[in-house]
């Protein structure tokens, strides 16, 4: 947000200092760049510092695996139900395949990429909106392919462990 007139980077690497996070220019390892995607300004050393760490710590994504990745963002679209923006970091994400993402179940329906294309398949780094949710999902969490079967299963332990530390701290409250 260095586009804002009470941008302060300064206060920003202190507060990350204070998590245990120290700037390469205060002799830590974690690079900061100061980017405005409202300006574009900074876009394009992100983008050569991404590529320059991927390769120093060899990083590579295996796209023939089950895909996991992040959930960007989720809303409850009017005409198509909920529907969530995500990036695949890892694997392959195709029509029909089952995601699970915390208590969130999908059957992908659709996937439109960010030219707003349909798209079959979703390969490692690539952004899509999926279709197919059950539920609107949390952004920030993460998803994983499984199987089907496996899905419904998964998801109900995850609501029956939620409904038990619920209970738990209920009963915590009331002691």
């Amino acid at each position: 947000k260095m586009d804002k007139p009470q941008a302060e980077p300064d206060r920003i690497m202190t507060q990350l200092a204070e998590h245990n996070v120290l700037p390469e220019a205060w002799g830590g390892d974690a690079i900061i760049c100061k980017i405005s995607a409202k300006t574009g300004e900074g876009i394009d050393r992100l983008l050569e510092t991404i590529l320059l760490v991927a390769d120093v710590q060899g990083l590579k994504a295996n796209p023939d695996i089950h895909a996991m990745g992040t959930i960007m963002e989720a809303r409850l679209d009017k005409g198509r139900g909920p529907i969530a923006s995500l990036i695949v970091r890892d694997g392959s994400l195709s029509i029909g395949d089952t995601i699970v993402s915390g208590t969130s179940l999908c059957k992908v329906k659709a996937m439109i990429d960010e030219n707003n294309k349909q798209v079959k398949v979703a390969t490692p780094s690539m952004p899509v909106t999926v279709l197919g949710f059950n539920e609107v999902p949390q952004a920030g969490e993460t998803f994983t392919v499984v199987e089907e079967k496996l899905s419904k299963q998964i998801v109900e332990e995850r609501k029956a462990k939620i409904k038990e530390e619920l209970i738990k701290k209920i009963e915590e409250n009331f002691s």
